[in-house]
């Protein structure tokens, strides 16, 4: 296992001209002077090209997706994002082009052999002709990726021998239209946390049979669904059911809009699915981002062949689905499974193709675990901080904690146990901060995400996302808490000025954050002298009358500290490009 990697660093480089070819009209909206000054920062040669593969839209502003190809071949693993602010400030985020840079493997090669060149699973769907980099520099090889099991497998072109081996789809465990209104019968999240009880006695499994307790725990909820030819469907706008694998059980379809299904049935789990997509996607909605993933989610919520696992299998840049398997309780049962899974969704909408590294994948795997237990939450706080109460935290897996007193770095290479750390800072800023605050940061955080990005790179896009969409006003307890962590350590968790008490609000606005050459700041604040610090307490700069010039002070975060007219103190952290 390797943590970090070159990708997803914060970049500021020199170099290379944008070649206007590899333009397309998706990008128009970046300033085209910008755009090429941008480009010109990354070191990477001239008989190589950016292409533009994608744009995201967030309430932070637009994310423009590239990766870099040579002879129209794809380096693997170039991904680069560019972040267009609303302010008009810029950030790159991305791949530099070093002939020598190796990619580090997943952690899934260490446990398969590395050396056979023959095909290990389904049949090939989809092969590419790539470069590799390895230590002797950039390798002609073939990118196979094998259907439907979503595995990718990179081969030597010259010698056929097995370089990576990656399975692309997104697990929740270590174990393996037209809107029509209608009803249905689901858990609200669990019959567990419903009726305050662990597992055990009158609440087990009992091989999918019915039971007098699991029936009342049962409520009715009101489904957005579609209408087609006499017939009601569990589709929607945010959820289509398919029936994509093993066991084959089409979806439940119905002649009237009352979609009652005993426990045992496998429609139960169909709408219990539906359902809780839904009600988090719509949650998702209420929050401002209104474009990550405003379509439908394919769900097959009896796959895997029955077992006992679930995941997120993404096939494309456009195309992918949750499979929920049946093995010990249905997954589909527990709304934190299908919530879990669901927010794998949610982060390959807004980043595609960035599921790579054991960090970045652990932290995945946190913020997953975050958005199960906020959806929990809304039903009732019993055991809140646990996650996956009735699938798990049984005979048939131990389920996982969202919250512990772990500090970074996790030594392990277990993406779980990452996440775990993750979830954990996440929760702690829930109580601080408030869930809204804290949700909203790190939906605009998605749109950050890149292969290889460290929980410290994270927590620097936490801190940005906060000074997009609140103006930075909860920097100094995100900085705390990453600090607390260890996420944070050195200079950047020290602040000796008069006080380090944060504000509870922003008294006058700042801009741009990220900031480039100059800081402003609102004059009519009675603010009118600011001072530019180290997170170490250092005075490096000082201004006033409303702006104040940042010179050459390197990229990173700075203590802004403002006085008043009437001797008051007010600071600010600030990030600079």
């Amino acid at each position: 296992m390797i943590k970090g990697g070159i990708i997803g660093l914060i970049l500021f480089l020199t170099g290379y001209l944008f070649p206007l070819g590899a333009q397309s009209v998706q990008f128009k909206n970046i300033k085209s002077e910008r755009l090429e000054e941008v480009f010109t920062k990354l070191e990477i040669p001239s008989f190589a090209k950016v292409n533009p593969v994608d744009t995201k839209i967030s309430p932070g502003g637009n994310h423009f997706h590239y990766n870099i190809q040579i002879d129209n071949k794809l380096v693997y693993g170039s991904q680069i994002i560019i972040h267009e602010y609303n302010n008009e400030s810029y950030n790159i985020l991305g791949y530099k082009y070093e002939a020598q840079a190796v990619i580090p493997v997943d952690g899934q090669i260490n446990e398969l052999n590395n050396t056979a060149s023959s095909p290990d699973y389904g049949p090939t769907s989809i092969v590419d002709s790539i470069y590799f980099p390895t230590n002797t520099g950039l390798q002609p090889a073939w990118k196979v990726k094998y259907l439907p099991e979503n595995i990718e497998v990179i081969y030597d072109r010259n010698t056929g021998n097995r370089l990576n081996i990656r399975d692309c789809k997104a697990y929740y465990s270590n174990v393996f239209a037209i809107d029509t209104p209608a009803r249905g019968l689901v858990y609200l999240p669990d019959p567990l946390t419903k009726n305050r009880v662990v597992y055990g006695g009158a609440f087990q499994d009992n091989n999918d049979q019915d039971s007098p307790v699991l029936d009342q725990s049962r409520d009715t909820v009101a489904l957005s669904i579609t209408y087609q030819t006499d017939t009601f469907y569990l589709r929607g706008p945010y959820v289509q059911l398919e029936d994509i694998e093993a066991p084959w059980d089409l979806p439940v379809r119905k002649a009237n809009t009352d979609f009652y299904y005993q426990r045992s049935e496998q429609g139960f789990e169909d709408v219990n699915a539906y359902y809780h997509i839904h009600k988090f996607q719509t949650y998702v909605q209420s929050l401002g981002f209104t474009t990550l993933f405003n379509a439908p989610v394919r769900v097959d919520p009896h796959g895997l062949s029955g077992n006992d696992n679930s995941y997120w299998s993404p096939l494309s840049n456009t195309d992918g689905y949750m499979a929920l398997g049946e093995g010990g309780v249905d997954d589909a049962e527990d709304a934190d499974v299908i919530v879990h899974e669901y927010g794998h969704a949610l982060c390959w909408a807004a980043s595609p193709d960035s599921w790579f590294g054991t960090e970045r994948r652990g932290m995945e795997e946190g913020i997953c675990d975050f958005f199960a237990v906020i959806q929990s939450q809304q039903y009732d706080t019993f055991h809140c901080k646990q996650v996956y109460n009735w699938d798990g935290h049984n005979p048939f897996w131990a389920g996982r904690e969202a919250y512990n007193q772990s500090v970074y770095p996790i030594t392990t290479g277990n993406i779980y146990e990452t996440g775990n750390l993750w979830s954990a800072i996440l929760l702690d800023l829930q109580a601080e901060i408030g869930n809204t605050v804290i949700t909203r940061i790190q939906l605009e955080a998605l749109y950050h995400h890149i292969q290889q990005m460290t929980l410290p790179q994270a927590a620097m896009e936490l801190l940005k996302a906060d000074s997009l969409l609140y103006g930075g006003a909860h920097s100094w307890s995100l900085r705390n808490r990453f600090c607390a962590r260890q996420v944070f350590t050195g200079d950047e968790c020290i602040f000796t000025g008069d006080s380090d008490i944060p504000a509870a609000t922003n008294p006058f606005s700042i801009w741009p954050q990220p900031a480039d050459d100059v800081l402003h700041w609102e004059i009519n604040s009675g603010f009118t002298y600011c001072e530019i610090y180290s997170l170490a307490g250092q005075m490096l700069i000082s201004g006033s009358g409303g702006q104040i010039t940042l010179g050459t002070l390197p990229a990173g975060i700075y203590a802004g500290v403002w006085s008043g007219v009437n001797g008051e103190i007010y600071r600010r952290l600030i990030l600079i490009n």
